[in-house]
């Protein structure tokens, strides 16, 4: 049975101009060894708690480099997958459009990125198992597995149901969590420019940002790259 596990999470909710909703997604039979590889990392000084994009700084980051390091090891061998939405804040309207309530708009942006975006790419699969990080999405879960599972029949041509499951998980306790917090946190800083608009800016940041978007091969994050990639960058069109 070909069936995968998808970690989900957000960056930059609060005031910045640009929302990142990003996930990594890895096949069961991958995972095992994944993590073993994780688990190594996990050794050093610097990974011991934790492994957050919030927490990097100078005791941190030569550890941080590893586990980036590690994590397009993967993305080359073709064992994890990693996509992001693009939202631009500063056109988000929930007055009109969503009861006046932010958190049924961001619940829709993650509907997007996991039909729209991962449903695509791999609805294929026998089973799709979602671990979302907590407070994603206000929608009860089960319901919310029910919409994914509608989505993806009205638009694309599977005969299952391919979303067999739709749970909050603490990064904590999810080492695939904090690799993709990590990841997205590096994308979403450099969408944002905050190395360029936040004074004083934590120079480890800037450098792993860079550095994480120099690994990825895209030129230009502002502008959507190809969508059959192992590592995307998707902007959400949000009309003019």
């Amino acid at each position: 049975m070909n069936k995968c596990q998808l970690y989900v999470d957000e960056s930059c909710k609060g005031n910045h101009q640009y929302l990142v909703n990003g996930g990594l997604i890895i096949e069961h039979d991958n995972i095992m060894d994944c993590l073993g590889d994780l688990f190594q990392l996990k050794r050093l000084k610097g990974c011991a708690d934790e492994i957050k994009w919030e927490k990097t700084n100078k005791y941190r980051i030569d550890a941080y480099y590893k586990v980036v390091d590690k994590f397009f090891e993967f993305i080359e061998k073709d064992v994890i997958h990693f996509h992001c939405l693009v939202i631009n804040q500063h056109k988000l309207d929930h007055k009109h459009f969503n009861q006046g309530m932010p958190s049924i708009g961001f619940s829709k942006f993650i509907y997007q990125l996991l039909v729209s975006k991962f449903g695509r790419l791999y609805g294929h699969y026998d089973g799709i198992y979602v671990f979302l990080d907590e407070k994603t999405t206000a929608t009860p879960l089960e319901e919310f597995r029910n919409i994914l599972n509608n989505g993806i029949a009205r638009r694309f041509e599977h005969a299952h149901k391919p979303f067999k499951k739709v749970r909050f998980c603490e990064s904590k306790k999810s080492l695939f969590l904090q690799f993709n917090d990590l990841i997205l946190g590096a994308v979403a800083t450099r969408i944002n420019s905050h190395h360029l608009k936040i004074e004083n800016y934590r120079k480890e940041k800037r450098d792993l940002s860079e550095y994480v978007i120099k690994k990825s091969g895209i030129k230009d994050i502002m502008v959507d790259s190809p969508a059959n990639k192992q590592f995307s960058i998707w902007h959400l069109n949000m009309g003019k």
